[in-house]
């Protein structure tokens, strides 16, 4: 919420898109405005082949607010400087990339300005695991969790975003103690 609260625009819709719908920071640099069709979203993931595995999601509300707000902004900065996107929903804002596709170093460099802003370090990677966390902390199936991951393997899934969470361990402990508090040595 942090984060939310001080982001920009831009920001805005880099934290929704991830920590709401899961993507990836190549997926969101790699974002045009051609993907975007009515209240679904196109998505180009890693794997195999020219374009990786493709998807199509329902956008959520958050993000569809964020859009249609970064959309009038994006619109702003494109009638003002021209139009060099190449089709991509993420333009640069920096000095003479102006109007350009956002590019990694780009978002690296927005993203660190918001932690600096709020003083809460993150990564594009912690909102989608987030997004994971969020949707095991709602009590959904691992399937489930795996097929919104976009993750062929549940392997990949328990390993990279629902490892030994602090918090559920905690629960754990206090679990064992309360079953185990009627004993006495």
């Amino acid at each position: 919420m942090k984060l939310y609260e001080v982001a920009d625009v831009t920001e805005k819709l880099i934290l929704s898109l991830g920590a709401t719908m899961g993507l990836r920071k190549k997926e969101i640099i790699g974002l045009k405005v051609e993907d975007i069709q009515g209240m679904k979203l196109v998505i180009r993931g890693k794997g195999t082949g020219p374009n990786g595995k493709v998807e199509i999601k329902d956008i959520t509300e958050l993000v569809g607010r964020d859009l249609d707000a970064y959309l009038e902004h994006r619109n702003r900065i494109l009638d003002r400087y021209g139009d060099r996107s190449r089709g991509h929903l993420f333009i640069n804002e920096f000095r003479n990339r102006i109007g350009r596709p956002l590019s990694d170093r780009s978002l690296c460099t927005i993203i660190d300005r918001l932690v600096e802003k709020s003083g809460v370090s993150f990564s594009p990677h912690c909102l989608r695991r987030f997004y994971c966390t969020t949707m095991s902390d709602a009590g959904l199936d691992l399937d489930t969790i795996r097929r919104m991951m976009r993750h062929s393997s549940v392997e990949t899934t328990l390993r990279c975003y629902l490892y030994a969470d602090p918090r559920k361990m905690k629960t754990a402990i206090d679990s064992v103690n309360g079953a185990f508090s009627a004993i006495s040595c």
